[in-house]
């Protein structure tokens, strides 16, 4: 959890560690999807809990914060997560339909209706 010390590519590395120890690793990227400056890093580290599919249920309150980030890249990572934890994930359902009316973004809808569909086909 060290930002200060470390490069972003030494972080970035850890992130990847992480990623691949799965659920023990978990805490440590949500830590770093809150909290880390560095938006590549802070990607990568969605991605990751994302890539842990439904174990990674409790990375959702923070994922549905990312939603609401400026950054599109963060965004799309959250958006993509959030699909691949599955109908764990149901609690950011509301925050995906918001996103589709208020983005501009046609890219952007069409991944929020896909995380839907995976969420609860219901939604979508």
């Amino acid at each position: 959890k060290d930002t200060d010390g470390n490069t972003p590519k030494q972080r970035l590395s850890a992130i990847f560690a992480l990623g691949r120890i799965g659920e023990n690793g978990l805490d440590v990227l949500i830590w770093s999807i809150e909290n880390e400056p560095n938006n590549k890093v802070r990607q990568a580290a969605i991605i990751e809990v994302g890539s842990m599919g439904s174990i990674a249920s409790k990375a959702t309150p923070a994922l549905r914060k990312v939603l609401e980030s400026r950054n599109w890249h963060l965004r799309w990572a959250a958006i993509e997560s959030l699909g691949q934890i599955g109908p764990s994930a149901s609690s950011a359902v509301t925050d995906l339909e918001e996103l589709i009316s208020e983005t501009r973004f046609e890219q952007e809808r069409r991944h929020c209706l896909t995380s839907l569909a995976k969420i609860n086909s219901k939604n979508a």
